[in-house]
């Protein structure tokens, strides 16, 4: 044992610093010395060189932006997986929008081919049942062949006509029917993209007040307490070695 040391009685419950305080330390020692005394009094207080307490003193602003620095890489992933999210959404109400856009040319193209066979044979049969009748022709010319017979005014006016109108009718309620689902379908696609882009800066908006809230209401605060009771353990290992 070191007889430098061995002549204090309390040596046995004395830190190393403690020690090294006592001695008359060599180049070596002194080393050591000075290491261990900026360990523990470190930036934020302590005691100096040559054993006087230093007063306390924290930098709320450094402290700050380093827990901020901590926690950027963090927030920056988040953000960035929500801004794929939102790419990614947007990409699905296109697709949804095309596939919608597809099926919806596909159906006016089969009910219109439906609604064309449906008039050829509407108006086929209503011409042959006016020539049952006999009032499906008109009169003809001396000589004129029947294949060229004009169609009768009454056929025309009560028949033919108003068979006419009804069908162009269908077919335009067919047309508009397909139009107003492209309409809909429309505005349910800009509203979606709108949504998109209207909850994406929330988002970054909320991101960034979480992440000043963890700084300066959390980690600042823990590194305020930490380092203060670093300083306070220090201050008292100083008053100790001066006694």
């Amino acid at each position: 044992m070191d007889p430098r040391i061995n002549s204090y009685p309390d040596q046995q419950s004395d830190t190393r610093l403690q020690q090294l305080h006592k001695m008359n330390r060599n180049p070596s020692e002194e080393s050591e010395y000075q290491r261990l005394l900026a360990e523990a009094g470190g930036a934020s207080g302590g005691t100096d060189a040559a054993g006087t307490i230093t007063p306390f003193n924290f930098d709320w602003t450094a402290a700050e932006a380093e827990a901020l620095e901590k926690l950027r890489p963090y927030y920056e992933e988040k953000l960035k997986e929500a801004e794929g999210d939102v790419g990614r959404a947007k990409q699905l109400i296109e697709e949804d929008y095309s596939r919608g856009k597809r099926y919806r040319e596909e159906d006016l193209a089969t009910d219109t081919a439906a609604d064309t066979q449906a008039a050829k044979e509407e108006t086929q049969g209503s011409m042959e049942a006016l020539n049952r009748r006999g009032v499906l022709f008109g009169q003809m010319d001396l000589g004129q062949e029947t294949s060229a017979a004009p169609i009768s005014d009454f056929a025309q006016k009560f028949e033919l006509d108003p068979l006419q109108a009804k069908q162009q009718a269908r077919r335009q309620a067919i047309q508009r029917a397909i139009s107003r689902q492209e309409e809909v379908a429309g505005v349910e696609k800009t509203r979606g993209m709108q949504e998109q882009d209207i909850a994406f800066p929330r988002y970054k908006k909320a991101l960034e007040e979480e992440k000043q809230e963890k700084a300066v209401l959390q980690m600042a605060p823990l590194k305020y307490q930490r380092e203060l009771t670093k300083y306070q353990a220090t201050a008292g290992n100083s008053s100790y070695l001066q006694r």
